[in-house]
């Protein structure tokens, strides 16, 4: 089984898909604006075998984000020409979230203003997918960078494996000027008098995209609907809450499958780290398995092996200990460091013992968490 890209549903950049619309006389395929280079920071799936997902997770530099010209030969190679490279959390034995977060380095030497590039990932040095088109553009006239992200895992994002991780996008869209909303809680006494309880004044502004196709009106409604989102384009660069549905205007577009958009946004905080909603840490407990022939288990050395727990999670300090070993055994000595490496010996004459399961007990954040590790030392 090769490698393969699985996008989630919400991406801005979607490998192995072009965003390509049709009416009635032309097919083309739109392509989303970059002015900067850090304007995308995306995330995505890579799935395989257990094997490969493994090699992946043990070297990351495989994982390579590259610059294409034709969605196919790499023109800049940014892993292995510039050493940047992916953060790889995983997310199940046979897949591995990627989160990318460099954006697009030193692109404008490559792409003159108003041409066109892919991004490509190379995996183990083979070709496993290009991406849906972009253009570079002269100004940020007419685009709004946006920037979300969220203290906890969201919309198919492992924010909890990523410390600190924002996604961002430029969309083809504008931000109108405010106008001024109050809230306000009244109490009338039985007298008729009345009295405010609480008053709240907030800025409202609409945000208004271009033609978009459906792909892309899910994404930003998606961005818009994180925890924590940041605007950014010519005049404003503000914490935004979304207020109210996002408007796809299908029924005033003379294309079938573009469309504009528009909705409200109140001007919010933007808040000073993320992630910090993230509690127990996910934990993955490696599975050793060590063949030895029945006969000769344990008959002429103790046994000495290792495991690993592995834990994703951006709160420290990180600590780990023993709470227990199944089946218990008199002859045999476990310890565990504190970066989560379990050694443990067992002494000639256990032959009949075919499993260890230790339970690490891992706390962080002042939660605590526990993770069982099963040790095959022999057949069964």
């Amino acid at each position: 089984m090769a490698h393969f890209i699985n996008n989630p549903v919400n991406n801005f950049v979607r490998f192995g898909e072009g965003l390509t619309v049709g009416n009635f006389r032309q097919e083309v395929e739109l392509a989303l604006p970059v002015y900067a280079e850090d304007d995308y920071r995306f995330i995505f799936n890579i799935t395989g075998t257990l094997a490969e997902i493994d090699n992946l997770v043990a070297d990351p530099s495989l994982v390579e984000i590259c610059l294409s010209l034709d969605r196919v030969t790499v023109a800049r190679n940014w892993t292995v020409q510039d050493s940047l490279f992916c953060s790889l959390y995983r997310v199940n034995e046979t897949t591995v979230q990627v989160a990318w977060a460099y954006g697009f380095p030193d692109f404008i030497s490559l792409v003159s203003k108003g041409s066109c590039f892919y991004v490509v990932v190379n995996i183990d040095g083979a070709f496993a997918g290009g991406s849906n088109r972009f253009i570079r553009v002269p100004s940020v006239e007419l685009t709004v960078l946006v920037v979300y992200g969220s203290d906890d895992d969201a919309f198919g994002y492992s924010y909890c494996g990523f410390a600190e991780f924002t996604q961002s996008a430029r969309v083809p869209a504008y931000i109108g000027s405010p106008v001024f909303k109050t809230a306000r809680e009244i109490y009338t006494k039985a007298n008729g008098d009345t009295k405010v309880i609480t008053s709240k004044v907030s800025r409202a502004y609409q945000f208004t995209t271009e033609f978009l196709p459906e792909e892309i009106h899910w994404a930003v409604n998606v961005a818009f609907t994180h925890q924590h989102v940041r605007v950014v384009d010519g005049r404003y660069d503000m914490g935004v809450t979304k207020d109210g549905e996002y408007e796809i205007e299908w029924a005033e577009s003379f294309h079938p499958v573009l469309a504009t958009a528009k909705t409200k946004l109140i001007k919010a905080s933007i808040p000073d780290s993320y992630g910090t909603g993230c509690g127990c840490p996910d934990i993955i407990p490696a599975v050793q398995v060590a063949c030895y022939d029945v006969d000769t288990l344990f008959t002429t050395a103790d046994y000495k092996g290792t495991a690993q727990v592995q834990v994703v999670s951006n709160c420290s300090p990180i600590n780990y200990s023993i709470v227990g070993v199944e089946p218990g055994i008199t002859n045999a000595s476990f310890s565990l460091s504190q970066l989560g490496l379990l050694t443990f010996t067992v002494g000639v004459g256990y032959g009949s013992v075919r499993k260890l399961a230790v339970t690490v007990k891992v706390s962080c954040g002042g939660q605590d968490c526990l993770s069982y590790i099963y040790t095959t030392l022999g057949a069964a």
